[in-house]
């Protein structure tokens, strides 16, 4: 007699394993067999019932399978609801924790030397038996080896882990015994697939015959155009496409630093989360460095604030500063690998959706993304003016955090978290926070190659100044030799006024503009008037003694069409830029003085780039 029962249970659970993600292999999963052998369609769950009482059996044959199913005075009642109604059942067999002296090892239940298919059957048969109230003929040691998890129970659990082990074996993923497995699953990174796919495009010219006839009172006169065949171009073009699957999961091995560990940064959540991701690429960057020496920050003045999308406003190792956005960790990560005369640069990519983020992870790369204290939602409070006139809003609860795991199929990601350490925090309310705070992100390319003086710009040469948008010249105003003379834009002359000595500055990895009509490019250097103690967007451009390097100091980035970027070496967002394409004055120091030349954020206009001009 057949205990259909059993087999019922262990179909539906393999059901529920396949549709859980256990991996069938050929024609080798017998868990499919059990589930067509008890009439159940895995894709439905259908049970069907055998109505009939099956009781004191000792032994009971599977006809196809040939296996025995062994009870001790057990009896199993089901009315004609398919509900189990009555079961009698002798004491359950023991299961056992401690697995120190087991002679089967985990996993291997059959006792055959590997862990298999035929273990992940048999582990599932304990499981239906038990769930029916009925005793197998099994081991303690089985029972045991069976517990792969070593939780105390036998379930669904330990099945999938035998699966799992089984189709990376049989994948060729893995040369792993179970037990390394268990404790150090082997992380798979799917190799990228290439497409290859082929357009042909026909492009057909066709000649035709046009006849033209012109009357006159005398003659029919005939004009026939030359006619030519028809021709054909056949054009191939091949393109090839990679696309990449992502695991479902991954980790990256990140150290998660405190921001109110000694030394304490209160506020500095963003110079740590910088630091965290600076350091898992072997910079060895201190975050009470990063906040202090590279970080831009603005101190309230009157009523002016920083902008915090650029600036931070007030003072991170206060409780009474504020917090700053992506721009401001882009220009602070690159003012530092500037410093190290490193090639890495911070890359902003906001506005990537959340859930994008994760193929950077996947690839190897932590992600400084924003989000709040805690997860909870933000609430606007207080506002301000900054220097260059925009009115901004500060949202409280901000915080900066890293990436830097994922798990799909739990719905969580992992998270070094500043304040808390490294957090495992659900996905959807983690998205949720990012969109709150405007989807800021910011990822570190990495390069192990020098950068310091650039090839275009040579140290000690004098220079004209050109401006991209208006065609005119940086000039000091009336060629002055005095301290805080105005810098405006005019036209070409043939002053000194509008010529420059750039010199490398080695210890700064910037350069210095000296302008000629200064002790013939000796004296006063070109020097940014600073707001709140820094170099902010709205400072006003001068001439000053060479006394304050970050003030003075300028990184030369060229561009695709020969003109450069001079921005400002402490604060890389910030550049020297014009107004308008009028010429300036020497009393126009205003930041929207006509043809005044100030410090704006770099937003790519055409009035914050120049060009270079040799002077012969």
């Amino acid at each position: 007699m057949k205990n259909k029962k059993v087999n019922q249970v262990i179909g539906y659970l393999a059901a529920i394993s396949i549709l859980a993600g256990a991996i069938p292999i050929d024609n080798n999963s017998v868990l499919l067999a059990y589930a067509e052998d008890s009439g159940i369609e895995a894709s439905a769950y259908e049970e069907i019932v055998d109505y009939d009482n099956i009781a004191d059996i000792t032994t009971v044959n599977d006809e196809n399978n040939q296996n025995e199913y062994i009870s001790t005075e057990t009896t199993l009642t089901i009315d004609e609801t398919g509900e189990i109604t009555d079961i009698i059942v002798s004491d359950e067999p023991p299961i056992l924790t401690d697995v120190q002296n087991i002679a089967i090892p985990i996993g291997d239940v059959d006792n055959d030397g590997v862990v298999s298919m035929s273990d992940a059957t048999l582990i599932l048969k304990i499981y239906a038996f038990q769930i029916a109230g009925l005793e197998l003929d099994v081991t303690t040691e089985q029972l045991i080896s069976a517990d792969c998890n070593a939780d105390g129970e036998i379930n669904l659990e330990d099945v999938s882990l035998v699966l799992s082990y089984y189709a990376y074996v049989l994948a060729g993923l893995t040369e792993q015994s179970f037990e390394d497995y268990l404790g150090n699953p082997p992380v798979i990174t799917t190799q990228p697939i290439e497409t290859t796919t082929t357009t042909e495009t026909t492009t057909t010219e066709t000649t035709t015959t046009e006849t033209t006839t012109k009357f006159t009172t005398t003659e029919y006169l005939t004009t026939t155009t030359e006619t030519s065949d028809a021709t054909t171009t056949e054009t191939t073009t091949t393109t090839t496409t990679t696309t990449t699957a992502m695991p479902q999961s991954y980790k990256l091995d990140v150290n998660c630093i405190l921001q109110n560990a000694s030394p304490s940064l209160p506020t500095g959540c963003e110079a740590t989360a910088l630091t965290i991701a600076l350091n898992y690429y072997g910079f060895g960057a201190d975050k009470y460095d990063i906040a202090m020496n590279y970080l831009p920050r603005m101190n309230f003045t009157g009523s002016y604030g920083a902008d915090f999308q650029y600036v931070f406003p007030g003072n991170p190792t206060t409780s009474s500063g504020y917090g700053c956005y992506a721009p401001a960790i882009v220009a602070t990560a690159n003012a530092y690998f500037t410093a190290k005369k490193n090639a890495s640069y911070a890359e902003n990519i906001t506005g990537t959706e959340f859930t994008d983020l994760y193929k950077y992870i996947a690839q190897g790369t932590p992600v400084v993304f924003w989000g709040t204290m805690n997860m909870v939602a933000p609430y606007y409070t207080s506002s301000w003016t900054t220097p260059d006139g925009k009115r901004v809003t500060w949202k409280a609860s901000e915080h900066c955090l890293v990436l830097v795991g994922y798990d799909k199929s739990a719905g969580t990601v992992l998270v070094a978290d500043p304040l808390r350490g490294t957090v495992t925090y659900d996905a959807n309310l983690v998205r949720q926070r990012y969109n709150d705070m405007g989807k800021n992100a910011v990822i570190i390319n990495p390069s192990d190659n020098y950068k310091g003086e650039v090839s275009f710009v040579n140290s000690g040469s004098v220079y004209r100044i050109k401006n991209s948008s208006s065609g005119l010249y940086l000039t000091v105003s009336g060629e002055s030799d005095s301290n805080g003379a105005n810098v405006i834009q005019k036209s070409l002359n043939d002053s000194l006024s509008q010529q420059f000595r750039i010199v490398y500055e080695e210890s700064s990895n910037s350069y210095r503009l000296y302008p000629m009509c200064s002790s013939d490019g000796t004296d006063k250097v070109i020097d940014i008037a600073k707001i709140g103690g820094w170099v902010v967007s709205g400072s006003n451009v001068q001439i000053y003694s060479p006394v304050d390097l970050p003030a003075q100091t300028f990184v030369i980035e060229t561009y695709l069409d020969g003109s450069v970027r001079l921005s400002c070496r402490i604060n890389r967002s910030a550049c020297i830029s014009v107004n308008g394409t009028g010429e300036g004055s020497a009393s126009g120091k205003g930041f929207t003085s006509q043809g005044n030349v100030v410090i704006k954020n770099f937003t790519g206009a055409s009035e914050s780039l120049w060009y270079l001009e040799l002077v012969e």
